[in-house]
């Protein structure tokens, strides 16, 4: 597994933009989300957090980290989380070593997903996997985390990050 850690200054930069994140949200009546937490921003520093990581360890610039404004699903205005080599990437994150991957529904501009695991800016990644092979009928249903269906897979269902991305493994070894 790839291991990934956000230095000191990104993670500052990760909670200002995760506080940014939140504000906005609740300003615009977002719901918010469902999972207990410790924090109401944990959904928020955690997402920044793992989009940063992800973005570290692909080497790419995290202009769609940076954004604050509203994305959304069906309004088309959610078009991923980094673009690498041509796929839209959304990273998931989760601080359960079992953690599943979890989509709550199908996402048109979505061609990855990768999950991070790990907490606060300490990640390692559990994997990948095509949009397309999560959004079978299959991984559709009631997964005993959330109160409405969505897509879910094991990690043992997953891509290696070092297959998907083969290249960057063989730069850095």
């Amino acid at each position: 597994m790839t291991n990934v850690s956000l230095d000191e200054p990104e993670k500052r930069i990760a909670m200002l933009l995760a506080k940014a994140r939140y504000r906005n949200s609740r300003k615009n009546k977002l719901k918010k989300t469902d999972l207990p937490s410790m924090s109401v921003l944990d959904p928020d520093i955690e997402g920044v957090m793992s989009e940063l990581a992800l973005c570290k360890v692909l080497g790419v610039y995290p202009d769609l980290v940076f954004e604050i404004g509203i994305r959304s699903v069906i309004n088309g205005t959610d078009k991923g989380d980094v673009f690498y080599g041509g796929l839209a990437i959304d990273a998931k994150s989760t601080k359960h070593e079992n953690g599943r991957l979890f989509s709550m529904k199908k996402h048109p501009s979505i061609d990855l997903y990768v999950l991070l695991i790990g907490r606060r800016g300490e990640y390692k990644i559990a994997g990948c996997l095509p949009a397309q092979d999560l959004y079978k009928d299959k991984n559709w249903g009631f997964h005993g985390v959330f109160k409405k269906p969505c897509y879910a897979v094991e990690q043992s269902e997953l891509i290696s990050f070092e297959s998907i991305f083969n290249s960057l493994t063989r730069a850095a070894g």
